[in-house]
């Protein structure tokens, strides 16, 4: 029991030595904020994506996905932004955003990254539907709490990540 109190101790340091998390790319908190605006238009957005290589091509890619299955190529940044709509378009930006901040290069080789993002995304959804249907007067706020939820373990997994079986044993 001691030893066990001993490395608690030990991870909280840990923990509190980090100085800060990484911020999240200008452009994508931009969007974000944008998006959060029910009178920004579709033009706005294009005008904030365009300052993003790697947000451009994300948002292309997924216009062109075959979940949207457009019988064209889409090819400007204002029509992808119709196609996807701004829920979908917010949770892309977040994703973006996060996948900048957690290196999950350092995570365990176990560590199902993807499960923990389907999860949270998941609970954002579920966040925004309750959000909505309780008249709350900012179901895009509910849906961001939502998916932000779980950030602690991503702060685990890149910060603690050679130790994060024994975190969870001792969970």
């Amino acid at each position: 029991m001691i030893e066990s109190r001993d490395r608690t101790a030990e991870f909280r340091e840990r923990v509190l030595q980090i100085e800060r998390l990484e911020a999240m790319p200008q452009v994508v908190w931009h969007l974000i904020e944008a998006l959060g605006d029910e009178s920004t238009s579709a033009s706005k957005l294009e005008n904030i994506i365009e300052g993003d290589q790697a947000l451009v091509s994300k948002v292309l890619s997924l216009a062109n996905s075959a979940f949207y299955g457009m019988p064209q190529k889409v090819t400007t940044i204002q029509r992808a932004v119709v196609i996807i709509g701004f829920q979908e378009l917010q949770l892309l930006a977040l994703g973006a955003g996060l996948a900048d901040i957690f290196d999950l290069h350092r995570a365990p080789k176990d560590f199902d990254g993807e499960g923990l993002w389907v999860h949270c995304l998941s609970v954002g959804w579920t966040a925004r539907e309750l959000a909505e249907l309780t008249s709350h007067r900012a179901p895009g706020e509910a849906m961001i709490a939502g998916l932000l939820h779980d950030l602690g373990k991503l702060v685990m997994v890149t910060y603690l990540g050679d130790a994060l079986q024994e975190i969870m044993d001792l969970v």
